[in-house]
């Protein structure tokens, strides 16, 4: 039973790492994909030609979070958590032995 139990929580963590990745890319809306063949488009004629302006648009940079890739995400992080845990505790375990004898 010492040796299942770290293995089956080890399991479900990466399971939950799993389950929460599917749950997030399942869920997240298709955005467009712009390929923007920009330098080969004529230029309209109410654009200048020389122009020294700097425009910062978030426009197409935006992440959209449904419900479910908020979902998702948690998985993720509660699996991760999971595993560092883990991961902590068999360092731990591991050291135990190691330490100067107590007189």
């Amino acid at each position: 039973m010492r040796r299942v139990l770290p293995w089956a929580t080890a399991g479900l963590a990466v399971a939950l790492v799993v389950a929460g990745a599917l749950v997030s890319a399942a869920t997240q809306p298709a955005m467009p994909v712009d390929v923007g063949w920009y330098a080969y488009t004529p230029l309209s004629p109410q654009q200048e030609v020389y122009s020294s302006t700097l425009d910062l648009a978030f426009d197409g940079g935006t992440v959209v979070w449904s419900r479910g890739g908020l979902v998702g995400a948690a998985l993720v992080v509660a699996g991760l958590l999971v595993l560092a845990v883990l991961t902590g505790w068999a360092v731990g375990r591991r050291g135990r032995g190691r330490s100067a004898p107590t007189p």
